[in-house]
């Protein structure tokens, strides 16, 4: 197997169509598997782990449609879905925004323009997968210091903390303010009860 293409899964019942786009696809250097049913593309997502991104139709005519199916399939893996319809009606694309998915492809789009769409996603994907990465470095660097680290923004909203926040401190807030000191608003300005990061929010000192 050449290392460098890349295994599609495809995901469409109309036959005539998968087997253009599957054409067309292996012509651009795809590896591709097809299914005809949502269930069958859970079944197979689960089973091969070789597949890197998927192509997913809405419309899977009876059974579970494209979106129920991508949703099955990234509770059990995180891979990139690219969704493909005949459809560009709002309330169509809109079943698609509650799902991670990397593109909207119209199935009459050209092998040109489905292919860059292909790449993108990967890009997209990769980058995300990247910061991801990123995420949990930053988080085992936190967690080895014993001492309590929160990461706040501007808003006082905790975007990260490590274990010594979580096993000494009520730790299911949204707040720093409600984890430091059980409050349901900011700390004081008065100079008994000054508010520590408002003044480095404001000097940008520690």
């Amino acid at each position: 197997m050449n290392a460098d293409k890349k295994t599609l899964l495809l995901v469409e019942d109309e036959a005539l169509i998968v087997l253009s786009k599957k054409m067309e696809l292996e012509k651009y250097g795809y590896i591709v598997l097809a299914v005809s049913t949502g269930e069958a593309a859970v079944a197979l997502s689960k089973e091969n782990d070789q597949i890197e991104l998927i192509l997913m139709d809405i419309d899977l005519g009876p059974g579970i449609d494209g979106t129920e199916a991508a949703e099955q399939i990234l509770n059990d893996r995180n891979i990139p879905v690219v969704f493909m319809s005949s459809h560009t009606e709002p309330e169509i694309v809109e079943k698609t925004e509650r799902i991670t998915s990397y593109g909207y492809v119209v199935k009459s789009s050209s092998i040109t323009v489905l292919d860059a769409s292909i790449k993108m996603a990967f890009k997209l994907f990769n980058a995300d997968k990247k910061i991801i990465e990123g995420r949990d470095l930053l988080q085992k660097t936190v967690d080895s210091v014993n001492d309590p680290i929160l990461l706040i923004d501007k808003d006082y909203r905790v975007l990260m903390s490590n274990k010594a926040v979580k096993e000494n401190y009520d730790y299911d807030k949204e707040f720093c303010y409600q984890i430091s000191h059980g409050s349901n608003t900011p700390c004081s300005t008065t100079p008994e009860h000054p508010c520590v990061l408002r003044e480095v929010f404001k000097t940008k000192q520690a």
